[in-house]
């Protein structure tokens, strides 16, 4: 209770009504700390890894994209080349 509320155990019990204290309630409460607890200490450099990460992705995309706009952009320009050089060799074999 001190490192949560700043209070020790003897200042607390005053304010204890008994009443209210279910021991089901209390034993779920204290598994699910256990069970918390048991997922290990928290990662605080994660917020600055993942903006890292998001930043990299976001230049990864970006490279990504162009690639795919760049080989349709070269399809397009190689199947113009092939109906003009299709249509430059009728021209040839007519003039004959």
């Amino acid at each position: 209770m001190w490192t949560e509320y700043e209070l020790s155990l003897n200042t607390c019990k005053p304010f204890v009504n008994k009443d209210l204290v279910n021991i089901s309630e209390l034993k779920r409460y204290r598994q699910e700390k256990v069970r918390i607890r048991s997922l290990g200490n928290v990662n605080v450099a994660s917020i600055e890894e993942y903006a890292n990460v998001s930043e990299r992705y976001e230049e990864l995309k970006t490279q990504y994209d162009d690639i795919i706009l760049a080989t349709k952009q070269l399809m397009s320009i190689i199947s113009e080349l092939d109906i003009e050089c299709e249509n430059n060799s009728k021209k040839k074999i007519c003039t004959y």
